[in-house]
């Protein structure tokens, strides 16, 4: 009876129970061995990261920012800080055609103010940006106290209306608008409308 039990994998000593290590058999080394071989391996945290900057997302590109100021290209000299704007198609390259250059030197003469007295900004000449960057561009170019607007342009440059031949003030700058060349050059009535109104203006001593 006492040699039967030699299977059980403990033996008692006394009152205390003690477990004998079970060596595993050559065949059990070799299942385990197989079956260590045949379970995948995962993959290591650094294997995920991409190998180069090319498997990423593109990047956002980053918005388009317009300069705090713009410079302008005009005609004149502006030493009475008079802005005379307008849009001529015929001279978007050379700033002012010599047809209108013409027509604006006998009209300023007439109260004694020359080219130089002016700066001529032709619209049509250059990229117009968004008002707030237009006018902000415009006070620190030319510090203008007049302004001679030629043509319907109040409103593209974010200005409220107003009425042909008649001074305005607005925002401590003070406005003349007129037709558009081609009609004072063809209506002798709207041409003395605007001798008229330059006639109100200080610089001018027509």
């Amino acid at each position: 009876m006492e040699n039967d039990l030699n299977f059980l994998p403990f033996l008692y000593q006394g009152d205390m129970l003690f477990f004998q290590r079970l060596e595993p058999t050559q065949k059990e080394q070799q299942e385990t061995t197989q079956n260590a071989s045949s379970e995948p391996i995962a993959p290591s945290p650094e294997s995920s990261v991409p190998s180069s900057l090319s498997e990423e997302k593109a990047a956002v590109p980053a918005p388009k920012v317009e300069p705090k100021e713009l410079v302008f290209r005009f005609v004149g000299k502006n030493q009475k800080q008079i802005l005379v704007l307008l849009e001529d198609e015929e001279s978007a390259q050379m700033l002012l055609s010599p047809t209108h250059q013409s027509f604006l030197e006998n009209v300023l003469g007439a109260g004694g103010v020359s080219l130089a007295d002016v700066a001529i900004l032709n619209l049509k000449s250059q990229s117009l940006p968004e008002p707030r960057l237009f006018w902000a561009s415009v006070r620190k170019q030319f510090a203008p106290r007049y302004i001679w607007v030629v043509g319907n342009l109040m409103p593209i440059l974010g200005l409220p209306a107003a009425k042909l031949y008649l001074p305005t003030e607005y925002k401590d700058l003070v406005f003349l608008v007129s037709d558009p060349f081609e009609a004072l050059e063809q209506d002798r009535q709207k041409k003395f409308a605007l001798w008229q109104a330059l006639k109100t203006l200080p610089f001018y001593q027509g």
